[in-house]
């Protein structure tokens, strides 16, 4: 994501060869979401993550789409700005997924019942 923003200020610049890069490194993009999209239906099947994910790659989906509309029709003034939040919320729902911790992390926080028999591998409970 940060490339298509040099790209994009190379070709502001003055340096035309920059567009077909910037177009190209869109559309690869937008197929890497399409990707990720796909990654967090199967996480949310076999992993329970929650369900907000979906929905912001595809509200991302969306964004890129709008912006990929204006690109093309030069509206600077629109395409600029929804570079800026495509990036800010990629960037963001990123952090969320690194830090969202993975189905085994979450199933050694779970409390286990006192007396209650424990398969997880060196994990006691006191019994009553």
């Amino acid at each position: 994501m940060f490339g298509q923003s040099v790209l994009a200020g190379l070709f502001m610049g003055g340096m035309p060869a920059a567009f077909d890069l910037h177009r190209d490194m869109a559309t690869i993009s937008g197929i890497a979401l399409m990707v990720g999209i796909a990654t967090t239906i199967v996480a949310r099947v076999v992993s329970r993550t929650p369900r907000w994910p979906i929905g912001a790659s595809v509200g991302l989906l969306g964004l890129m789409s709008l912006q990929a509309f204006a690109g093309f029709r030069s509206l600077v003034a629109l395409h600029v700005p929804l570079g800026v939040v495509v990036i800010v919320l990629t960037v963001a729902l990123t952090v969320w997924s690194w830090r969202w911790p993975s189905h085994r992390e979450r199933r050694e926080k779970q409390p286990v019942a006192p007396g209650a028999v424990d398969e997880r591998p060196g994990v006691t409970t006191p019994s009553r």
